[in-house]
Formats: C-alpha cells, structure tokens, sequence
C-alpha cells in the first residue's frame, strides 16, 4: 500500500527512523544496553574519594623498601644478660660486661627491632655507674700513699697508714689494746701535740726461715732494743717504754720483714711532744 497524501490520515503505516550515518542498520536495529558502571566500596561515597593518592603526593603512603628495620620477636639476650651483669657490678669483669652487651644489643635492635630495649640501657647505666665507682677506688688505692708534708716529711695529721709505710719520727695514734692484735694500719698525730706513739725507728729482720710467732716477736724486740736507744733524747728516757710491729704471720715474714721500733709513754697515757732527737 502506497502512502497517504499529506492530507490524509494514515492509520495502517508504521513510522521507519533512519539509522545515524555511517552505523550498519544492524547495529541501529540492536544495540544493546549500556553496562552499569562498578559499584562503589561499602562506606565510600564517590569515586573521588575513593582514589589514592600517587607516590610523592600529599597523604601518599610510602612504598616499603627494605632499607627499614626488620622486625623480630622475642627478646634480645645480649640486652638480658647486660642487665644481669649491670646487676652484679660490684664484681668488675661484670660491670665491663654490663656496658659492652648493652651497646652491643642496642645496636642490634637499630636493625632487628626486638624486646629488651629498656634491660639494655639499664645494662649501660648500671654497668656505667660500677665503671665509675671502680675507678674511683682504684684512684684512690693509687693515691694511697701516706700523706706527708712536702717540707718536713711528717704525716698528715689524721692520714690512714699502713704500718709498713711507717718511717722513723712518724706520731700515730691506733696500737691495739692487746699485744697479741694484729695490726695493720695507724691514724697519722702532729708530733706536737698529743698522740699515743712515735716510732723511733724501722728496720728489717734478717732473710731466714719462719721462726714463728713468739721468736718472730723476739727478734723484733731484740734488734730494736740495740738501735732506737741512740735516736732518743736523754730527758725521755725514763718516761717511754718499747713495744714492735712486726711480721705475725707467715705471710707476712715472706711478703715484708720489716719491724718499727715503736716508743709510747712508760704510764700507759699519751706523749706530748717528740721524745727523738733533732725532731
């Protein structure tokens, strides 16, 4: 059937569109649906805000590379036993220690983070304290020597001594109150004033055998009896009496011989003054 004439109504034709230029008619005639576009991830509102930012830009995260420290676990033992050792410094070679494997564990946890980092530095202060304070004694140990004037030789008035290190004129106070004490050190006096002794002189046993206690004491006596006599003045004679310090013990007679010829007063009080000539 022919179109109608404009003028006509057309109740039988059906309308035809074209299909765009240059599509096939069987892409006009079925195209298929447009694809729905990806859902959004649970909690995000816009693509927008889901996007990541690029390396290097603000709020970037940092790719991981492996220049970082690792991370292990357990604790580092270097950084226990440096506190163990931090511990029991009052021994020196552990007060050394301590210090050492602390700084050696803190450097191994700069590269393997690990438990311990608190043991390891308490390692080092510990240990770093017992360092000090062994040093400090062995200072004072060197220093130890009997504190003298530099002029006149006497002993600095409440200086300790060791009795060997006693010399001819020295005043001290600390004799035992028995004669059969040991005694190994002595508080330096001014001979000026009030003090319980002076040594009139020191000299050393001959090199022999262990003679033992009693025989070592009579040696002693007898060869100070001979020599001090002559170092005392004559007007004091009468008021000083004689008493030793010598080697008690077998130890001792290997390690040292010598003998002070102590002088104290004859009334068991205290001298005043040096009994010694030219003093």
């Amino acid at each position: 059937m022919s179109p109608a004439s404009p003028n006509e109504e057309d109740t039988t034709s059906s309308c035809y569109l074209p299909p765009p230029v240059g599509e096939p008619v069987a892409q006009a005639t079925a195209r298929p649906p447009a694809p729905e576009p990806p859902r959004l991830p649970r909690g995000v509102t816009s693509w927008a805000s889901y996007a990541q930012p690029a390396d290097g830009e603000p709020g970037a995260t940092p790719t991981a590379t492996s220049e970082g420290p690792e991370h292990g676990t357990g604790t580092n033992r270097l950084a226990t036993a440096a506190l163990w050792c931090g511990i029991g410094g009052f021994i020196p070679v552990a007060a050394v220690a301590a210090v050492v494997l602390g700084v050696v564990a803190l450097r191994q946890m700069g590269r393997v983070v690990r438990g311990g980092k608190a043991s390891a530095v308490a390692g080092v202060v510990l240990g770093s304290v017992w360092v000090v304070g062994w040093v400090a004694i062995l200072a004072l140990g060197a220093t130890g020597a009997p504190q003298r004037d530099a002029d006149t030789g006497a002993l600095t008035p409440g200086a300790r001594v060791e009795v060997v290190d006693l010399q001819g004129g020295d005043c001290f106070d600390g004799l035992p109150a028995s004669a059969d004490t040991t005694v190994t050190a002595v508080t330096g006096m001014p001979c000026a004033g009030s003090h319980e002794a002076q040594v009139g002189t020191t000299l050393t046993l001959p090199d022999q055998p262990w003679p033992g206690r009693d025989q070592a004491a009579a040696l002693a006596q007898d060869a100070c009896s001979t020599k001090v006599g002559r170092f005392i003045r004559d007007q004091d004679h009468e008021r000083v009496a004689l008493t030793v310090i010598y080697p008690s013990t077998l130890p001792d007679w290997r390690r040292d011989r010598g003998v002070s010829c102590v002088l104290v007063a004859d009334d068991g009080g205290r001298l005043t003054g040096t009994v010694l000539k030219n003093r």
